[in-house]
């Protein structure tokens, strides 16, 4: 008669070991390589974000010690006569006009059109610079402007 086989136990099956040993490995992957990564990661933002915070708050006390000095009556005086050219009532402002150098005439072949040359020729001729203003508004001649 022949004997009957008894099959192996499942947990002596070579197969299954190399299973449980792969399952085994993914679990730690999912609980300690995942997570640690994702820590490294969120620390390096926090970092980031810290170093931003830093310096937006550096910007922020800037444009306050900007404002403070933007309050002072000395200040928005600078500030209107340097960029808006205003004075105080009773003042008289005075425009310093650089001194003249003629233009010198653009050859033919520059591509210089001919009306554009014709301008430079009369400029040369006046001796006076074309668009320079030689009277204020009220009509009397601006120091320093070159006369008619």
């Amino acid at each position: 008669m022949a004997e009957a086989v008894t099959p192996e136990p499942l947990w002596r099956r070579p197969a299954l070991h190399l299973v449980l040993v792969f399952l085994g490995v993914v679990l730690l992957l999912f609980l300690f390589v995942f997570p640690t990564r994702t820590f490294l990661s969120q620390r390096r933002e926090t970092s980031s974000v810290r170093d931003q915070l830093h310096m937006l708050r550096q910007q922020n006390a800037n444009l306050q010690r900007e404002e403070q000095r933007l309050q002072s009556s000395d200040e928005i005086e600078r500030i209107a006569r340097d960029q808006y050219n205003l004075v105080k009532p009773g003042e008289k402002a005075y425009a310093i006009i650089p001194e003249y150098t003629p233009a010198t005439t653009a050859p033919a072949s520059s591509g210089v059109s001919g009306s554009t040359a014709a301008v430079l020729n009369a400029a040369d001729a006046n001796d006076a610079p074309v668009g320079v203003p030689t009277t204020s508004s009220s009509g009397t001649p601006l120091p320093g402007a070159p006369s008619p």
